[in-house]
């Protein structure tokens, strides 16, 4: 490929179209992991209203529990990051739209 050449038509089309899956395939959002984590919960519910057998409906709802510890965790280091871009994009705004005031000579005052 010469790198001194423009992309075609049909390379920009075929970037674009990359562009679009990676959006569309977000894999484990936030979103998502909101809706697995109520889910589970739903089901503990679920258990606990529909089993007769005490013994039996908490097994299975600490076994259930259990399977989604990994995404709990995956939900809070994921919440805690997003938080952090938050903060962090609001001190470079900020920083950034600051107007300092032009410098002065401390002895032109005497």
């Amino acid at each position: 490929m010469d790198l001194t050449k423009s992309p075609s038509a049909e390379e920009e089309e075929n970037d674009t179209a990359t562009e679009n899956v990676m959006e569309e395939d977000e894999g484990l959002s936030l979103e998502r992991l909101v809706k697995i984590l109520n889910a589970a919960k739903d089901l503990q519910g679920l258990i606990e209203s529909w089993d007769p057998c005490m013994v039996r409906s908490m097994q299975s709802q600490n076994t259930i529990a259990a399977g989604i510890q990994v995404y709990k965790a995956l939900f809070t280091t994921m919440k805690k990051e997003r938080q952090q871009l938050k903060i962090t994009a609001f001190f470079t705004s900020s920083a950034s739209e600051i107007i300092l005031p032009p410098p002065t000579d401390v002895l032109d005052n005497h």
